[in-house]
């Protein structure tokens, strides 16, 4: 599973009602895997996506962080539609408002299209957050805390989902074994 921008399935909500069975192309290094879409918050532009073939790709390790401070070296990283892989290098900026701090940032990377949904890492290797786009001139971002609490309210939601199921089936089994039924 992968998160990247919810650019994409924002576009389809257009032309169709709901997002169900959603398919991706995952490209990677002349790969090319068919991804679902499992989880979105439409509202965070993020989108869980399920490959079920194995990639060669690096994980990053999510967890809370220290908090983004303005004037941080980054570099963004995206591919273009061909595999290419691109960079640029830019600065943190904030919204400049106090209440925005930690939420909403914003660098000075000059993305193009095809970066929305890579990385934003520090010079020294660190992840900061997933590019979304550009507003006002300042490309947008997520910040790393920001998908790991969305990431896990993903999982918890799909818990309580899978949860009521599993215990439906489990009370179904048990009837079925001990010959009872219910008559409404």
């Amino acid at each position: 599973m992968f998160a990247t921008s919810a650019i994409l399935v924002r576009a389809l909500n257009a032309e169709r009602n709901g997002h169900d069975n959603i398919k991706i192309e995952v490209c990677h290094k002349g790969n090319v895997a068919i991804g679902t879409v499992v989880e979105y918050d439409l509202d965070h532009v993020i989108v869980v996506v399920e490959v079920t073939s194995a990639l060669d790709v690096y994980c990053v390790p999510l967890s809370h962080a220290e908090e983004l401070m303005p004037d941080i070296k980054v570099v963004a990283v995206g591919r273009d539609i061909s595999g290419k892989l691109m960079a640029t290098s830019g600065t943190l900026t904030d919204s400049g408002r106090s209440e925005d701090r930690g939420h909403l940032m914003f660098s000075t990377c000059k993305l193009s299209e095809a970066m929305q949904g890579g990385a934003l890492f520090e010079f020294d290797g660190n992840f900061v957050g997933m590019n979304l786009f550009s507003n006002m001139g300042r490309p947008l971002f997520l910040p790393r805390d920001i998908i790991f609490d969305r990431l896990n309210h993903f999982q918890t939601s799909m818990e309580k989902i899978i949860f009521p199921v599993l215990l439906k089936s489990v009370r179904h089994r048990k009837r079925l074994r001990c010959g009872t039924s219910l008559i409404s």
